[in-house]
């Protein structure tokens, strides 16, 4: 029976999306491998609109494993659009937008090579709902984090000492002894909950991915009584 490369990969891109995603895996030649990020950050603690966000772009382009530095890497979405600068020291095309928009869609053309039309729908804005801002918390004890919305394709939990990356169900615990301890004094903490969404392109090389996901955090402090 003969294979069928092409629809196989156009399915498996198809399956990255999700039953009933709005994501599009886009078109393109199908010569570039594309690693592109969207990264949402809180601007403050526990941040509730779009507006106190800022995202970050980060796109890797390389043909056959070859950094390509002159491509025009274009990110859009309701926000604007963006044209992303090449780093000749991370071989890597960046940029910095105020406000974090959701939906994010991706261009890139190298000369004849292109991938077109990249979309991913990210996460919601998700609130941390355990523990609250600036409170104690015992590190000789374990302890919950919760948030919401839940339901991304993914979610990170992360103090400064302790991550766990695993499917977005809405919690995640932090062990006993995995918060830092300063002796006689309350240590400066942090819980941070990161939520992602992906997408393989349909018109770049099988190894590719495009990414949107949103970050919240909460200051704690951890203390002995």
């Amino acid at each position: 029976m003969p294979s069928h490369p092409r629809s196989t990969f156009l399915l498996l891109a198809l399956a990255a999306c999700g039953p009933g995603s709005p994501n599009n895996p886009g078109t393109g030649t199908q010569t570039l491998q594309i690693d592109g990020n969207v990264s949402a950050s809180e601007r403050q603690s526990n941040a509730a609109t779009a507006e106190q966000f800022s995202t970050d772009f980060d796109v890797r382009v390389t043909k056959g494993g070859v950094p390509v530095a002159d491509a025009t890497v274009v990110v859009r979405s309701s926000c604007g659009e963006v044209t992303l600068t090449f780093d000749a020291g991370t071989n890597r095309y960046a940029a910095t937008q105020g406000s974090y928009c959701t939906t994010y869609t991706l261009d890139v053309t190298a000369g004849a090579d292109r991938v077109s039309g990249v979309s991913v729908v990210g996460p919601a804005i998700h609130r941390i709902t355990a523990p609250m801002d600036r409170q104690t918390l015992d590190p000789r004890q374990s302890h919950l984090v919760t948030w919401t919305p839940s339901g991304a394709s993914s979610a990170r939990m992360e103090t400064r000492d302790y991550s766990t990356t695993g499917a977005d169900t809405g919690s995640a615990g932090i062990p006993m002894a995995r918060l830092r301890s300063e002796p006689g004094t309350a240590a400066n903490e942090r819980v941070r909950v990161t939520r992602s969404s992906r997408v393989v392109p349909a018109g770049a090389t099988g190894d590719s991915s495009f990414t949107v996901s949103v970050r919240n955090a909460v200051e704690v402090f951890s203390a002995t009584n």
